[in-house]
């Protein structure tokens, strides 16, 4: 979680001011947390997200095809997402957006 919203950031520090940027580098640290539970339908962008990669890649790969080369690509904990309340996301999603909003 802490290196892609870093990713995010450097990118954002290039652009400090454009209100366009501003937007770009908070909707990709809100879709972070959902993101690694799992849940990739607030990915927008392939450079983050290697199931939106596999998928943009692959289009008429149904969804099992595409998490199952997910996890053979995942560099982490073998393709596992993680497992958290509504609640535990809440707090991190806090945490992660108190400077920004």
């Amino acid at each position: 979680i802490c290196a892609d919203v870093r990713k995010s950031l450097v990118v954002y520090k290039e652009s400090i001011g454009n209100p366009q940027e501003r937007q770009r580098c908070l909707d990709q640290i809100y879709c972070v947390i959902p993101h690694h539970c799992g849940d990739h339908s607030q990915c927008k962008d392939i450079k983050y997200c290697r199931y939106l990669s596999i998928k943009t890649a692959n289009p008429e790969w149904s969804e099992k095809d595409i998490n199952e080369e997910v996890c053979k690509s995942s560099l982490r904990f073998g393709g596992a997402s993680m497992d958290l309340s509504e609640e535990g996301k809440d707090k991190l999603m806090k945490i992660l957006t108190k400077r920004f909003c």
